[in-house]
C-alpha cells in the first residue's frame, strides 16, 4: 500500500493523470459553447437564405378563428332567432353555393378558350413565318419567333406573379389546404389573387411550359367562394350589404371548400371528385349537410 501510494501521488505530481484537478472550474472547461453557437448561428442563418424566396411569409401567418364566441349578446340573437330565419339562411347557402359552381365553371371556360384562341393565334403567325422562309432559306428566324413569343409569355405570367400577387405562385393547393386547416394566409383569397392566377395560367400554357390549369382551378374556386360568400371585395373596396351573416370564419371556411370542390369538378369534369377531394384532402372541419350541399 505505500508504494501503490507513492506511485499515485508520483503520478500526480507528472500531470499525467491529475485526478485532483478541477474539471469543472471554468478555466478548465473544453471550449465548446462559442462553436456550438457559432453552428447554430450558421445553421440558422442558411436556412434563413433557403426560405429568402419565400420572403419569410410564415412569419405574418395567424390562424382563423373557428370557435363560436358564446357570450350575453350571442345567446340573446340565439334566443330570439325564428325558425323562419334559419330556413330562409339555409337556403342563402345553397343559393351561394349554386353560383359558386356557375362562376367556377365559367372560369374554367374562359381559361380553356383563352389558351386555345391564343395558342391558335400563335401556330398561325409561325405557320406563315415558315412558308414564308422555306423559299428564301430564312428557316431559322421561326424558330428565334417561336422562342421569342414562349418567352414573352411566361416572362409576362412571372412578373404578374412576382409583383401583383406573390402568393398566386404554383398551383395554389397547399395555401388553399392551410387556409381550410385554419392558417391565414395574406390575400390568399383576394380578387387580384384570381385574376393573376387565371392570367398566369393562360400565359403558361401558351408559353410551352409543361403545366395546366388542374391545380390553379382549385385555388381560383376558392377565391370565387370566399368572394361571393361575404358580399363585399377588399381589393375594389366595395361592400354590397349582402349575406353579412356568412362573415364569420366558420362560414367563409365552408364556402372555400365548396369553391375549392367545384374548382375539381370544372377541371377534371368529376364532381364526387371535387366533394371528395375537399373532404379526405382538403378541411378538417366538415359535416353531413355540407357534403350534400357541395355535391
Amino acid at each position: 500500500m505505500p508504494g501503490l501510494r507513492r506511485k499515485t501521488d508520483r503520478t500526480n505530481r507528472d500531470g499525467s493523470d491529475d485526478e485532483r484537478t478541477p474539471l469543472f472550474e471554468a478555466d478548465h472547461q473544453p471550449s465548446t459553447s462559442g462553436s456550438i453557437n457559432s453552428l447554430g448561428s450558421n445553421g440558422t442563418n442558411k436556412r434563413m437564405r433557403e426560405l429568402g424566396s419565400l420572403d419569410l411569409l410564415s412569419q405574418k401567418y395567424e390562424s382563423l378563428d373557428y370557435d363560436t364566441c358564446e357570450n350575453s349578446l350571442y345567446v340573446e340573437e340565439q334566443r330570439l332567432t325564428t325558425f323562419t330565419t334559419i330556413r330562409n339562411t339555409n337556403w342563402k347557402r345553397w343559393f351561394v353555393t349554386f353560383i359558386i359552381g356557375i362562376l367556377t365553371a365559367l372560369t374554367a371556360c374562359a381559361i380553356d378558350i383563352c389558351i386555345e384562341v391564343i395558342s391558335e393565334l400563335k401556330f398561325t403567325l409561325l405557320k406563315n413565318w415558315i412558308n414564308d422562309c422555306i423559299h428564301r432559306d430564312c428557316i431559322i428566324l421561326p424558330y428565334l419567333g417561336w422562342v421569342g413569343m414562349n418567352a414573352a409569355a411566361v416572362l409576362a405570367g412571372a412578373i404578374l406573379v412576382a409583383y401583383v400577387a406573390p402568393v398566386a405562385a404554383a398551383s395554389g393547393i397547399p395555401v388553399i389546404k392551410c387556409y381550410l386547416n385554419g392558417v391565414k394566409v395574406p390575400q390568399v383569397v383576394r380578387f387580384k389573387t384570381l385574376v393573376t392566377k387565371a392570367v398566369g395560367v393562360v400565359l403558361s400554357v401558351v408559353g410551352g411550359l409543361a403545366v395546366g390549369k388542374e391545380g390553379p382551378m382549385i385555388h381560383c374556386g376558392s377565391v370565387i367562394a370566399a368572394g361571393i360568400s361575404q358580399g363585399k371585395s377588399t381589393t375594389f373596396r366595395k361592400d354590397l350589404n349582402v349575406f353579412r351573416e356568412f362573415r364569420e370564419d366558420h362560414e367563409k371556411r365552408d364556402f372555400v371548400s365548396a369553391g375549392a370542390a367545384a374548382g375539381v369538378a370544372a377541371a377534371f369534369g368529376a364532381p364526387v371528385g371535387g366533394v371528395l377531394f375537399s373532404l379526405e384532402e382538403g378541411a378538417s372541419f366538415w359535416n353531413q349537410s355540407l357534403t350534400w350541399r357541395i355535391f
